[in-house]
């Protein structure tokens, strides 16, 4: 478990955070903002240019979680329009790859009729405890380049996530394997390996994923070096 003097650091790292992303969003003229409501959410990106469907792990008609153990971030014009999200929730877990072997990542209202046989790799790490499981990271096609939202956006994730849940123990996130994932993970101050291959139920076909994930000094770290470079200061 995370050690209590960790904890005036967190909230401080986040704070800082919050507020210089605010600023730099606003200078490109957008915002961003928290939500509870997931069907607003499938309502909005339902057509979305790139947008894969709402995340099985957070669609309502799947799956049950107590009250302010999952909520998503957008990002959007002044106008309101929607430009990016991602999503998040708290899996309070003896061993994260049971959740995706069970299947009760993806659906836990009653239990699976199936369980897929999904083979992951060897070397998966045994990740216990408080877990924030991140996913649904979209951005419009228009803003996927000179915004720096698929930065900034997993970043406000965090700086909101790990106050709200603490306390937390990792960060996790999976994604499909394809050229470029490991570059932008290393970006966001995550690990990276591989975790599955053959059939993954999200997409109800055959791919292969990574396991991104990290424990909560070096995401603290990670927003504390953001807001130094933000700032212009050596240090915080």
């Amino acid at each position: 478990m995370i050690k209590l003097e960790y904890e005036t650091r967190m909230l401080a790292a986040c704070r800082a955070y919050r507020a210089v992303a605010a600023d730099r969003l606003r200078y490109s003229g957008l915002y961003y903002e928290v939500s509870g409501d997931f069907e607003k959410l499938r309502d909005e990106t339902d057509g979305q240019n790139g947008w894969p469907g709402l995340s099985k792990t957070a669609n309502p008609d799947l799956v049950v979680m107590p009250p302010g153990w999952a909520w998503w971030i957008a990002v959007r014009e002044n106008g309101g329009r929607l430009v990016g999200c991602q999503i998040n929730r708290l899996i309070v877990t003896h061993d994260f790859r049971y959740e995706v072997l069970s299947g009760r990542l993806w659906g836990n209202i009653v239990p699976a009729t199936e369980i897929h046989d999904i083979k992951l790799n060897t070397g998966a790490s045994a990740l216990a405890g408080r877990i924030v499981f991140t996913a649904g990271l979209w951005i419009h096609p228009a803003f996927r380049r000179n915004f720096g939202l698929n930065g900034i956006l997993p970043r406000l994730l965090r700086a909101h996530s790990m106050p709200h849940y603490w306390p937390v123990d990792f960060i996790v996130g999976l994604t499909r394997d394809v050229p470029g994932a490991w570059d932008w993970s290393r970006e966001i101050a995550v690990k990276v390996a591989p975790f599955s291959t053959g059939y993954y139920p999200p997409r109800d076909g055959e791919i292969d994923t990574l396991i991104l994930w990290n424990d909560i000094l070096p995401v603290i770290r990670d927003l504390e070096h953001q807001i130094d470079t933000e700032s212009g200061e050596s240090e915080i």
